[in-house]
């Protein structure tokens, strides 16, 4: 009788030691959590067969309460500030969907800052951009060339024809 309460006790504190190193040492919901979730149960198991259904339900009862206490330090501690991203990646800011905005510049002219074989760097209006040169494998560093379309993130180009 009283093995059966040390190894309760011990598959408590032990499922209690995996959800803390599950929330503070590996974050997320991974393999220490399933662990402590697991022992949990096989802890209230042990506990309803062996002690009786009122050791099972006390047993269970006692792995809720300290769960609870843990999501309540975790909030009122404000933990979860460390496992998440706080700031916006906003178009403000320059981050965006860059595809999106490249319909800019179709039909714009530029020049090639990189010899195109046939991936290579232009500027377009000022920007530095990644292009793929089209109707050619070869387009020499310093060519004027003139945007015929988009792929992806890449500007589609054409070598300028001199009038």
């Amino acid at each position: 009788m009283l093995n059966n309460i040390f190894t309760i006790l011990f598959g408590l504190i032990a499922s209690i030691i995996f959800f803390l190193m599950e929330l503070f040492i590996i974050p997320g919901f991974g393999i220490m959590g399933i662990l402590g979730i697991a022992i949990l149960t096989i802890t209230t198991h042990l506990a309803y067969k062996n002690l009786g259904p009122e050791a099972g339900i006390y047993t269970l009862l006692a792995g809720i309460f300290f769960a609870s206490l843990f999501v309540y330090y975790f909030i009122k501690r404000q933990l979860f500030r460390k496992t998440t991203l706080q700031y916006r990646l906003t178009k403000e800011d320059g981050y965006g969907v860059r595809h999106l905005l490249m319909k800019d510049y179709l039909d714009k002219e530029g020049i090639a800052l990189s010899t195109l074989r046939p991936v290579g760097i232009v500027e377009v209006d000022g920007e530095r951009l990644d292009a793929t040169a089209e109707g050619t494998f070869f387009l020499e560093k310093g060519s004027k060339i003139k945007v015929v379309g988009i792929e992806g993130n890449r500007l589609k180009v054409q070598k300028k024809e001199e009038a």
